[in-house]
């Protein structure tokens, strides 16, 4: 799934003239990537009522250790999609690049009504 999405957004981002698309699309794929992962958190939570000890609604502490997660994380996906970037070049060649309303589409149903479905799950205390 990210595969497909991070050569779409890396194709808009190359035919908008971005001067480093390989890494600011990798960093669009982290910010899909880290909020499919809290929702999955959020999921765990109500299901089983168990959450991770340091990653708690209330606790900040727990959001700021996750950043050298989210560091490391990014880093190893720089390097895992530039290096598989000729094999989606290869694959995906007759995809056409997508356009700014195709672009909004789907942040739209990636990033922002997820966002809305983590909100709700939570309680509205994903973001505390």
């Amino acid at each position: 799934m990210y595969g497909k999405l991070y050569y779409k957004i890396y194709k808009y981002l190359e035919s908008k003239k971005n001067h480093d698309p390989v890494f600011n699309a990798v960093t669009v794929i982290f910010l899909f990537q880290a909020l499919h992962f809290s929702i999955g958190l959020i999921i765990i939570k109500k299901i089983t009522g168990y959450a991770l000890p340091d990653y708690k609604e209330y606790s900040s502490f727990g959001k700021y250790t996750l950043l050298p997660l989210a560091g490391i994380w990014i880093v190893l996906a720089y390097y895992y999609f530039k290096s598989k970037l000729e094999r989606y070049k290869e694959k995906y060649k007759n995809d056409k690049v997508i356009s700014n309303i195709q672009f909004a589409i789907y942040f739209l149903t990636v990033f922002l009504i997820p966002l809305y479905i983590g909100i709700k799950l939570s309680g509205g205390h994903m973001w505390q």
